[in-house]
């Protein structure tokens, strides 16, 4: 990832349900499409041209997290959570978050946060890896409007 946004790994912090643990999400790659926007758009009815007229309301964005979950068992992270030290219990972790609201963190960057809801959580394979769940992708969206602005280290 650029310098613009950072360059450390996705972390997300539960807002309270299931709980409100920080998960690093450590071997994965973020893949953004930071600008959904939201547009209003005005058709003047008089004009013969017909002139129109957009408002922007706001963005939106969506975050794609590929997890190498296959990763955590060939070169686990040193944590205080026992949870990290396996694929499966990530896996596991993992799916008590979807379909919840959460702080989202895509640079892990303390005060660049977003709002988001983990709409999905899709498991695939990898061909050479084995026959296991070795990765997933989570998809963030935010929950309310934003600046991109906000998301560009000063």
């Amino acid at each position: 990832m650029s310098s613009v946004f950072g360059t450390g790994v996705p972390v997300f912090t539960g807002s309270g349900t299931p709980d409100s643990t920080t998960i690093t999400l450590f071997y994965s790659t973020l893949q953004p499409s930071f600008s959904e926007k939201v547009m209003k758009m005005f058709e003047s009815p008089v004009s013969a041209d017909g002139v129109r007229t957009f408002k922007n309301k706001g963005r939106h964005a969506t975050f794609t997290v590929i997890v190498n979950l296959y990763k955590y068992d060939l070169t686990p992270k040193a944590s205080a959570d026992a949870w990290t030290q396996s694929a499966k219990a990530m896996a596991a972790k993992l799916l008590t978050y979807e379909n919840q609201n959460m702080t989202f963190y895509p640079f892990a960057s303390p005060g660049y946060s977003l709002q988001c809801h983990l709409v999905d959580i899709n498991f695939s394979f990898l061909e050479n890896v084995g026959s296991v769940h070795d990765v997933c992708a989570l998809t963030f969206k935010t929950t309310q409007f934003y600046d991109l602005s906000s998301l560009v280290i000063p």
